[in-house]
């Protein structure tokens, strides 16, 4: 959309605050008599596969609104796409004192998208549903703008709600705070509306200069069978997303708790281990084994040697290596000698820290080598600790 109408949009939308679910002017082209603006709610959906929860990719859908000048094309469609977006786009900080990517978030993943559903309302007053179509490239620049939309609907939510002060958005903060993501041109126009709402909009706005088409006809009435038989299709369908729901729960909410848990006990194994200095083979030991819970150490380490003291808990296992002394003849009168008897021992210790459910986890692991001869036996440590199993 070009600069100029934004500048227009700016002296003739006038705001309420940002609610739950908000609409965005984030497309316009086309000449006089041919125009066409996008409109995208904010209310997007997760609709990643429960099998593919932790892959690659999320699956976010978005619901649009396409406004049309020309006669021979509809008053509006509305569409509900899905676009493959990284998972990171779904979390990342917009506001104060949050680090902004150099680049969108979105630039890794293939660009596609796909028509879950949709309709159109005609210059006569009638509906045609739009069927749906599969995964197809993202090849236009409306879509690649929706897209970014969709892929970045978080950073757009907390980017409108640190512009807003008094109840009203500062149009001009909110669109430059989003400059880093390609979506400085977007607008807000306020809280999620119809087809008709935003036609009347954009008629009354943006096109005033234009004539609009005149509607003809009355539209049919539903029958009374028709509108029982829609509200037995809107209800099946609230019931399997209520399905979907529980069962998308249930798979990925015990995993999510594990990683929250482990995220938040990261800041306490660090008070555990202070400024202690890490050699570089403890360093490599904790970045395995911090967050691991006792099971998992005993699994790969086996039986320990356990002590408690001041809220923690100690696992220590020893390594030892000895070569047995030997004696040698080393003379022609029969001299003698002894060679080998050399010995090294490596103590390994998992310090282990209790999360905020009192489970005990790896906050430290500490590396000790004892030898007797400094020249044998320094890589006993290398062999005394595992990798956890998976």
């Amino acid at each position: 959309m070009s600069k100029f109408l934004f500048n227009i949009l700016l002296l003739v939308f006038v705001v309420a605050a940002p609610a739950n679910a908000q609409t965005f002017l984030v497309y316009g082209s086309g000449e006089p008599a041919d125009r066409m603006v996008v409109y995208a709610g904010l209310l997007v959906r997760d609709r990643t596969p429960m099998d593919a929860l932790f892959g690659p990719e999320r699956i976010m859908q978005i619901e649009i609104d396409l406004i049309f000048e020309a006669p021979d094309k509809p008053e509006w469609v509305e569409m509900t796409l899905q676009f493959a977006c990284e998972p990171e786009a779904s979390t990342v900080p917009v506001g104060k004192n949050k680090k902004r990517p150099d680049k969108s978030v979105i630039r890794d993943v293939p660009d596609r998208f796909q028509i879950v559903s949709g309709s159109e309302y005609t210059r006569t007053r009638t509906y045609n549903e739009i069927a749906p179509e599969g995964w197809a490239p993202v090849t236009s620049e409306m879509m690649a703008q929706v897209r970014k939309v969709a892929c970045n609907h978080i950073g757009i939510y907390n980017a409108i709600k640190a512009a807003t002060r008094n109840g009203q958005p500062d149009q001009a903060q909110f669109r430059s705070s989003l400059s880093h993501f390609g979506l400085q041109d977007i607008l807000y126009v306020g809280d999620d509306t119809s087809g008709f709402a935003l036609s009347d909009l954009t008629w009354t706005n943006l096109w005033a200069d234009g004539k609009r088409p005149e509607l003809k006809g009355t539209g049919r009435q539903l029958t009374e069978a028709e509108i029982a038989e829609n509200e037995k299709k809107y209800a099946a369908i609230e019931a399997q997303m209520a399905d979907i729901a529980s069962q998308a729960s249930a798979y990925a909410q015990p995993q999510i708790d594990e990683l929250d848990t482990q995220a938040a006990f990261a800041e306490q194994a660090g008070k555990v281990r202070g400024n202690r200095k890490v050699s570089k083979i403890e360093s490599s030991a904790i970045q395995v084994w911090q967050g691991k819970r006792e099971y998992d150490v005993a699994l790969a380490m086996g039986p320990a040697g356990v002590s408690d003291m001041d809220g923690l808990r100690f696992l220590t296992y020893t390594t030892e290596f000895q070569r047995p002394a030997q004696t040698i003849v080393v003379g022609p009168e029969g001299e003698t000698a002894q060679a080998g008897g050399e010995y090294a021992r490596c103590d390994v210790r998992f310090i282990l820290a209790y999360d905020r459910k009192g489970i005990p986890r790896v906050a430290d692991v500490t590396m000790k080598l004892y030898q007797d001869d400094p020249a044998w036996g320094n890589h006993t440590c290398d062999d005394a600790i595992k990798t956890p199993v998976n």
